[in-house]
């Protein structure tokens, strides 16, 4: 039995930043929001974003949670122009903000995973644990994803969990943690879904600010314009989409270093003008709610929030048959289900939903009621608090 703690488990939640509309996206959105519903009588938490991506928005943010009980603190800037550069930025950072000790340091990303290791003995933690957000780690560097998940990870941290059912069977395949007896625990991302359902909007209004049509079939996603999100197999879609609804017009809401690329991708296929690219933009749950559709064209996921808080906003959903994709929705039933990167399949999808041949508003109630009840947010942050004190009363010899 777990014995009863006489004061709060202390978390320190370890994220890359708190550019929320851009570079930190939905893994940042999900930790702010955990960090905020725990009960604060089982577990006090606290934030250290290691980046300051130079968004107007990051400074407020984490004096806003930090004035709300969540002490929250940013390590450094981030050059573009440096990535190794801006690591060791990072953790020298790191090692000047953090002064505080706690029982956990939690990591919620790829370098702060690294950054978890080097900071434990300073924040005196006890336990690392670390939550896989995507179902491939190390994306943009496969060698290193094989490194340190495989060889490095399962020595150093106590548990791996994971947001998605098909993340947490490939952090069990590792043979290094099943010879040393250890297995991923599956908790799922989750949402405060008032903050959605609550939106009130001017469709007619929003639309009109973008240059949209008051006629159009408006097709939008939200996401980090990079490789991953698949944005390019959704371009590639739109000629079949616009040869039989003309009207159909999509907003890609989101920055990142494929934005070029994208303008001259839609250029070349002749769509440009079916297309608007916001760029980041802090106004993402009113624009949901001006979206007839949303697509994730994404190639490969963890649980994505954004897809959540389509669901949550009443938007239909086209996601790709990927991890995380795959558990928020049931083809046919509660949205629609594609490969990835195949764009005929996707515009067939898409034209079902515009030109009526699927039942798309009784699609996105199905899949709201079926959030609701799987991926609150409220429920969650009980999961979380079970584990770590759970952690906090075990007697054993795991290496934690």
């Amino acid at each position: 039995m777990t014995p009863v703690r006489s004061r709060p488990v202390r978390v320190l939640e370890l994220i890359s930043g708190l550019a929320l509309e851009s570079v930190s996206g939905g893994v940042a959105r999900f930790v702010t929001e955990l960090a905020q519903a725990f009960d604060p009588q089982r577990v006090q938490a606290s934030i250290a974003a290691i980046w300051d991506y130079g968004t107007p928005f990051e400074g407020p943010r984490a004096a806003a949670l930090t004035e709300a009980g969540i002490p929250t603190v940013v390590a450094a800037p981030w050059d573009e122009s440096g990535a190794y550069r801006s690591c060791v930025a990072g953790l020298a950072g790191l090692r000047r903000e953090l002064r505080d000790t706690v029982d956990i340091a939690h990591s919620h990303g790829e370098f702060s995973d690294l950054a978890a290791i080097a900071v434990r003995r300073q924040v005196g933690a006890r336990h690392l644990v670390r939550t896989v957000h995507n179902e491939r780690e190390w994306g943009k560097r496969p060698l290193w994803g094989k490194l340190f998940p495989n060889f490095v990870y399962p020595w150093f941290f106590g548990a791996d969990l994971a947001v998605s059912q098909r993340a947490a069977d490939n952090l069990d395949r590792r043979p290094l943690a099943r010879a040393l007896g250890k297995s991923a625990l599956y908790i799922p991302n989750a949402l405060n879904f008032e903050r959605f359902t609550q939106v009130r909007v001017d469709r007619r209004q929003k639309r009109e600010s973008l240059g949209l049509p008051s006629d159009a079939f408006v097709v939008g996603s939200v996401g980090r314009l990079v490789p991953q999100k698949g944005y390019d197999t959704l371009l590639a879609a739109i000629p079949a989409v616009l040869a039989e609804c003309p009207r159909a017009r999509f907003v890609l809401v989101g920055a990142g270093a494929q934005r070029e690329a994208l303008v001259e991708q839609a250029r070349a296929l002749g769509v440009a003008d079916a297309l608007t690219l916001t760029g980041a933009r802090p106004d993402v749950a009113e624009l949901l709610r001006t979206f007839d559709l949303f697509v994730s064209p994404s190639r490969y996921e963890g649980l994505p929030t954004v897809v959540l808080e389509a669901i949550a906003s009443g938007a239909p959903v086209v996601a790709t048959r990927v991890s995380g994709n795959s558990e928020l929705i049931e083809d046919g039933v509660s949205g629609l289900l594609v490969p990835p990167e195949d764009p005929p399949a996707l515009a067939q999808a898409i034209l079902r939903m515009a030109n009526g041949a699927a039942p798309a508003a009784e699609m996105a109630a199905r899949a709201l009621e079926r959030a609701q009840a799987s991926y609150s947010l409220d429920s969650v942050a009980a999961r979380y608090a079970d584990f770590y004190e759970s952690l906090m009363g075990e007697r054993g010899t795991a290496r934690t």
